[in-house]
């Protein structure tokens, strides 16, 4: 995607590889916009200012509100994204572990790279990616568009798809409260997420 980003905004780029999936962009010879039917996209008004829900997605104490326990961010293109779900659990199986940034626009755009539990080999192995879009509404109010992209296919890919269909609303949820009610309470605290990420 490096020659893509010469011309044109990382927005610009992410949107059509949401549309189009990277490797079947247009100007690759392809245009079949093979990602739509597979892509999973949830949509939901936090009520929080765009900079709070920002900065609770792309730093380790914001996520710690709301995504996971522990997190590991470096908000750079490249850096670290990894959120541990299951402190308890060996190294390497706690979560995102090895997940990157893809690339973000400060208060706009954030893409991250995106494993599966290890129940899913095959899909944690591969990883896909998730693209989170932030827009004001006003000074209270943002919306979240949270796209997650890069599907292959087979049962354990359809199987992994299932789970994040339903893993994402409970994530959209508990940004939420977090906005509403205050941070997530992890139970016991520090250890565990409530997901069954195994």
């Amino acid at each position: 995607m490096s020659g893509i980003l010469r011309n044109k905004t990382a927005v610009q780029c992410v949107e059509e590889g949401i549309r189009y999936g990277v490797g079947n962009l247009p100007e690759h010879g392809r245009g079949t916009p093979i990602l739509c039917m597979k892509a999973i996209r949830l949509v939901l008004t936090i009520p929080g200012p765009a900079d709070a829900v920002w900065s609770a997605w792309t730093t380790s104490e914001g996520l710690a509100t709301f995504f996971a326990p522990q997190a590991l961010v470096e908000l750079w293109p490249g850096g670290k994204f990894e959120l541990y779900f299951r402190l308890d659990a060996p190294a390497g199986s706690r979560g995102s572990e090895g997940c990157r940034i893809q690339t973000f626009v400060p208060g706009t755009l954030l893409a991250f790279e995106w494993n599966a539990p290890p129940r899913f080999p095959t899909v944690r192995l591969r990883k896909t990616w998730v693209v989170v879009q932030f827009q004001a509404l006003g000074l209270v109010a943002t919306r979240v568009t949270l796209t997650h992209l890069g599907w292959g296919d087979g049962p354990e890919w359809d199987a992994a798809h299932q789970y994040f269909r339903r893993s994402w609303g409970v994530v959209l949820a508990r940004l939420e409260h977090r906005f509403e009610s205050g941070p997530f309470q992890w139970s016991p605290p520090g250890i565990g997420s409530g997901e069954s990420r195994t």
